[in-house]
Order: structure tokens, then sequence, then C-alpha cells
């Protein structure tokens, strides 16, 4: 999902989420039997002064706690422990746990708001791929989308002007004035 700035994104994952709700017509609740949970990860998430682990897993057992490290790059230049609020990280160090905590959960539907902010453009690239190859469904939220990825993606969604313009299919959102006007690469 792509848009500009104060288009309407995250109001749009929220009210999803159910974290808000409109304020004018109104949003077809999805059954529980489709979707037994979704989870919501914010631009900011909170960290907790505890070990790296467990501001991922909250203590959960996670038999691939390495693997899921390896897909976000979480390496050795991490600290072990995890000051409150985060305060000896980066900001992208806590965007990469942030994004680790929401692929630990075995939730059915996860919502991404702006996922890719504060990391590199190769971090970006690889995590984006990383996401949805491995986890489905998602639904991104971001102003950074990679042209080697966009092959993943089973939908797009253009938010403007508080509306959702949905391409079904890759071809029809490669000839929008959207993806037109604001590619991001081209490799």
């Amino acid at each position: 999902m792509v848009g500009e700035s104060g288009s309407g994104k995250s109001v749009f994952l929220k009210l999803i989420k159910e974290l808000e709700k409109p304020t004018k017509g109104s949003i077809e609740k999805i059954s529980e039997g489709r979707l037994k949970n979704i989870r919501y990860i914010p631009q900011k998430d909170f960290m907790f002064e505890a070990t790296l682990d467990f501001n991922i897993s909250f203590d959960q057992r996670c038999d691939n706690l390495s693997l899921l490290k390896k897909r976000v790059e979480i390496n050795n230049n991490f600290p072990a422990d995890i000051e409150l609020r985060g305060e000896n990280l980066s900001g992208g160090q806590a965007k990469r746990i942030a994004i680790a905590r929401g692929l630990f959960c075995d939730d059915s539907l996860l919502l991404f708001d702006e996922p890719f902010q504060g990391l590199s453009e190769q971090q970006a690239k690889t995590i984006e791929k990383n996401i949805l190859i491995n986890r489905s469904p998602v639904i991104i939220s971001s102003h950074q989308i990679y042209d080697q990825n966009l092959k993943y993606y089973n939908k797009f969604f253009i938010v403007k002007d508080k509306n959702i313009i949905v391409y079904n299919t890759l071809s029809e959102f490669l000839e929008c004035d959207y993806y037109r006007k604001n590619k991001i690469d081209s490799q």
C-alpha cells in the first residue's frame, strides 16, 4: 500500500485492526473464521528493558528464532540487552526488532506501517523480499517499494485523498500514474 504522506495509509491500517473507528461510512468486519487475529506493527514500536530475544519473542519459545533474526538482518552488532524505549539502539535496529516481533507471531494477518523507515536501501529490499516470500497474508504500508520485489506482491493499494485504489495485478499497477511518478528504482 502506497500513497503520499498524510493520504491515510496509517489510518487505513488502524481501521482494519479496529484501533480507530470510521468518522463516516463503514468498514465490513473481517469474520473471525477467516482471520483469527490481526497484528498491527506501528511506525514506532515500544522496546522493553530486557534481552534482545525477549523484545522479539516476549519469552515465548521459538525453535527458529535465529532464522527469523537472519531474515531481518539482526546480527552481532545488536546489543544483547536492550535499554528501556530502545535508548541503546539506532532507529534501523529498533525497526528490525519490531519487524521480527511481528513476524514472530503466528497471527493470520500482519499490518506493517512504514516498516522500512530508517533502514538502508539494501536492508529494506532484502527485508521486504523476506517478509513477502516467507509470510502471508501481509499488508505493507510504505513510501518505499522496490521494483525487484514487486513480483512478490499479489495486490497493490494506492491511498489518495483518503480513498483507496486497488490494482489486482502487477501489470495494472505498473501502468498507473502513481507508480510512474514515484518509481523508487529500476533494478
